[in-house]
């Protein structure tokens, strides 16, 4: 009699997901993945719906293809994974491996390259998209957990043996506390909802904050 295999739940599909789950599946576990949104890459997959988090419309990538992705002959080779962590994540398949991308790729071919991630190793038929994780409550002190899903069919109730939770760091936008916000009559908008309609404005925009979402306005 064959013995059972412990099940994972994996909550979230975008790059530490995926790499979860694949390296789950390798080591022989019953894997299931659940993305909330349509497509794998998580934040890398563009959306204008403002209820989902996602990269703006027209994001690249600042590092180059061969230093993100790419095993790296480097003597401080963990300073190396601490400033790119997704470098020794997909260390089985690099994205430089894809030829016909250029050095710094765009949103679009990286959420294509976590597509292609998913067919190389067969991760499609346990990853559950369109399902959105309501809870997890551990059910008995690390051996049971029980998630609740929605999706397009309902709600529903999983039992698993352990869950990864892979929903990474960027899903609230956070609000300098400014003293007039509230007085203030003209349009506010956070950097992770900048869609293509906005280039439209003729209006003056001051830009909050010095950091790489400010420079992202200043270039659009």
């Amino acid at each position: 009699m064959s013995e059972r295999k412990i099940s994972v739940a994996v909550i979230g599909a975008g790059i530490s997901g995926l790499a979860a789950i694949k390296e789950f599946v390798n080591a022989g576990f019953e894997v299931t993945g659940f993305e909330k949104n349509e497509s794998v890459a998580g934040l890398w997959a563009y959306s204008d719906d403002p209820k989902q988090r996602s990269v703006a419309w027209h994001t690249m990538i600042n590092s180059s293809k061969y230093m993100v992705l790419t095993e790296l002959n480097s003597t401080n080779a963990s300073f190396v994974t601490a400033i790119f962590p997704c470098r020794k994540v997909f260390s089985t398949y690099f994205l430089s491996d894809c030829l016909e991308y250029p050095p710094f790729v765009s949103h679009v071919q990286l959420k294509e390259y976590c597509e292609l991630y998913c067919d190389k190793f067969n991760l499609n038929p346990v990853i559950k998209l369109g399902h959105e994780v309501l809870e997890a409550e551990e059910v008995k002190p690390d051996t049971q957990w029980r998630l609740k899903t929605r999706s397009k069919e309902g709600t529903k109730v999983w039992l698993f043996d352990k869950v990864v939770v892979a929903i990474g760091r960027h899903q609230t936008p956070i609000w300098p506390n400014v003293q007039g916000f509230d007085k203030f009559k003209g349009t506010l908008i956070h950097s992770s909802r900048f869609v293509p309609q906005f280039r439209e404005m003729t209006k003056v925009i001051n830009v909050l904050n010095n950091s790489k979402t400010k420079l992202f306005w200043w270039w659009v």
